[in-house]
């Protein structure tokens, strides 16, 4: 009996990606994706509403339930659902998540504020009944906002500096509630919603970053579960634009607090948009001026960062807007509302991801700002705890912490500057990869250091002559070439 419930448990991740919440997206400027076919996803054209934050949610099967731009709420007939007008501005942004105690009510969160520039903004929330609401075509409720649930204000009293803040969702370490993260100046505040609601004012964390003057734009990323092997549920990801540094923390889902386990400083421009693969192993980063998609394995990020960048485009018309994972796990990017996804290929595979530019066309709609957050769902699982315990189609921590045990790890404390590697990505090179014997590097720069890093981060030892690196006494598998010159550094992957 025990061998089978490991089994369950260990296979749920994947399940949970499966799920079908997250099958709709509605965004943009009135672009829409319905993902039932993995391979052959299909733009929509009867989105109706337009915003730079958008939500949308579908049911068990797939069918959409509702949408939103945080301005009104549209049923899945879309018209207005009833009672559904909530301001006259669009929000900054927009999480989803079901009700941990009543499987009919879903948390609408949206950040907004009375003006684009120079007003406090404010978080709130309003809960969607589906079990209530008009009739529709189908017979079932079209839903309704509850009015004693309707623009609920969470947190008010953001720094002025702090314009654009954001939030993020995470399941807590029982399945059955979740936490609430928003940010302002070096701190996170972290709020509980349980099976009887809010239950706390919040919790706060002090970060060690630098903040800048003034904040026009934040990300705030929480990772899916870490895994078994880690001290800690997830990885939160936090940038401020214009920002000197990002930051990648690690997180305890049970506590809700911020920890010191991990910790990854990003400089040299760092990135303000970001998105976890599945299992958390690796964080695809980019920046809303450009369009550079940079690549970061935190899994075998121990003793030195390893990443690489997996895309660049000189275009300067095309930036970086949104980054968002799908129900199967692929990474889709909104490249500055050019009537197109692009899609990060094998965004599971550190050494191999890259960028099609142009992969999903929309129907002749465009992007805004962000891709909908994944939603938060509570339901039965076969595997889950007492039978009840559910896991949601973003986060499986549940699970993890359900088969964790008391891990001491050494603290992880690393700074990368893509700054360096920027300097210099357009004029290094490296051939031929794969490569069985020499490894060759083309550079007009002059090189003062050259390291080679296997998959887990460690140094190994190769002969190094000129520009030509001797890698015959190397296994085989793949590897990272760290590459110094006058002008800067850069990693490079290659296989053997």
């Amino acid at each position: 009996m025990k061998k089978t419930l490991v089994t369950l448990l260990l296979s749920a991740p994947l399940f949970l990606f499966s799920q079908l919440e997250n099958n709709n997206w509605y965004f943009g400027n009135n672009a829409a994706v319905n993902f039932t076919n993995q391979a052959a996803p299909v733009a929509l054209t009867n989105n109706q509403q337009s915003g730079p934050a958008t939500g949308s949610i579908s049911d068990l099967n797939g069918n959409l339930l509702f949408y939103t731009n945080g301005k009104q709420i549209l049923t899945r007939q879309h018209q207005l659902m009833q009672n559904g007008d909530l301001r006259s501005e669009n929000a900054l942004g927009i999480a989803i998540a079901q009700h941990p105690g009543n499987s009919s009510w879903y948390y609408i969160f949206t950040m907004s504020k009375s003006h684009p520039i120079g007003n406090t903004p404010f978080l709130e929330y309003s809960i969607v009944d589906m079990s209530q609401g008009n009739l529709g075509a189908d017979g079932l409720p079209l839903g309704a906002v509850r009015s004693d649930y309707k623009k609920v204000s969470l947190y008010t009293a953001y720094q002025d500096e702090n314009i654009e803040p954001q939030f993020s969702i995470v399941k807590h370490a029982d399945g059955k509630a979740f936490w609430l993260l928003t940010n302002d100046g070096n701190r996170i505040y972290s709020y509980l919603f349980d099976q009887q609601g809010l239950t706390n004012k919040f919790l706060s964390s002090f970060l060690n970053m630098v903040i800048p003057s003034v904040n026009y734009n934040s990300a705030l990323k929480i990772s899916p579960g870490v895994g078994q092997s880690k001290s800690f549920s997830n990885y939160v990801m936090y940038a401020r634009w214009p920002n000197l540094e990002t930051k990648v923390f690690s997180f305890n889902n049970e506590t809700g607090y911020v920890t010191n386990d991990y910790e990854l400083t990003i400089t040299g421009q760092a990135p303000n948009i970001g998105e976890f693969t599945r299992d958390a192993s690796i964080l695809y980063v980019g920046r809303n001026y450009e369009s550079r998609i940079f690549a970061f394995d935190l899994a075998n990020s121990t003793n030195t960062a390893i990443y690489r960048q997996v895309y660049y485009n000189s275009n300067s018309s095309l930036r970086t807007n949104g980054m968002e994972i799908s129900r199967y796990g692929d990474i889709y990017l909104d490249l500055n509302a050019s009537g197109y996804l692009s899609k990060i290929t094998n965004p599971n595979t550190f050494s191999s991801a890259s960028v099609d530019l142009n992969n999903l066309y929309l129907g002749g709609k465009t992007g805004w700002k962000y891709l909908p957050n994944s939603v938060i769902t509570f339901r039965s699982c076969v595997g889950c705890k007492n039978g009840g315990e559910a896991t949601g189609t973003k986060e499986n921590s549940a699970i993890r912490q359900n088969l964790k045990e008391n891990i001491k790890q050494q603290r992880v404390s690393l700074t990368v500057n893509l700054g360096e590697s920027e300097a210099i990505n357009t004029d290094i090179s490296i051939h031929p990869n794969p490569v069985k014997d020499f490894l060759n590097i083309k550079t007009s720069a002059k090189i003062k250091e050259v390291e080679v890093y296997d998959m887990a981060g460690k140094n190994v030892n190769v002969e190094v002559t000129g520009n030509r690196l001797d890698v015959r006494q190397l296994p085989s598998g793949s590897y990272l070439v760290k590459i110094t010159t006058e002008t800067g550094m850069i990693t490079k992957p290659f296989i053997k």
